[in-house]
């Protein structure tokens, strides 16, 4: 997709590298699946969906906040590593993900429409396994 047919503006930010695109498109399809705030979800899902520019939802004070506390994750994870996972980390040869794995992380993705805390019916709740027990 060329940069100036992307209404999300992700392909001009990472400078019109469609991998870049691909790769910045799945993180944050899964930076919205692991949201806990509905407001950011949703701001995502419009980028996503070329709704809203990524540029404008990055300065939102919500996707602000969000990314700061993540951001304090990385850090004290990448304080646990030794010199060794640190470089490797860092290393900018190593290799790419690959587009499979990127197309499966970027599924499309649409917040929930009901409150997160609603219990829905599984298959596994409508039976009865207690005589399937593998624990004899």
């Amino acid at each position: 997709m060329e940069s100036g047919t992307d209404p999300s503006g992700i392909t001009k930010l990472v400078g019109g590298n469609p991998d870049d695109a691909r790769e910045l498109r799945a993180n944050l399809s899964l930076f919205a699946r692991r949201a806990d705030t509905p407001n950011v979800r949703r701001l995502v899902s419009d980028v996503l969906a070329g709704r809203r520019n990524v540029r404008e939802v990055f300065r939102t004070p919500e996707f602000e906040q969000l990314v700061a506390s993540r951001v304090a994750n990385i850090e004290a994870g990448l304080d646990q590593l030794n010199d060794e996972e640190r470089a490797e980390v860092w290393n900018q040869d190593r290799p790419r993900t690959s587009p499979e794995a990127l197309e499966s992380l970027r599924a499309p993705y649409d917040p929930p429409a009901e409150p997160a805390d609603t219990k829905k019916a599984t298959v596994w709740d409508e039976q009865d396994f207690s005589q399937n027990s593998y624990l004899r």
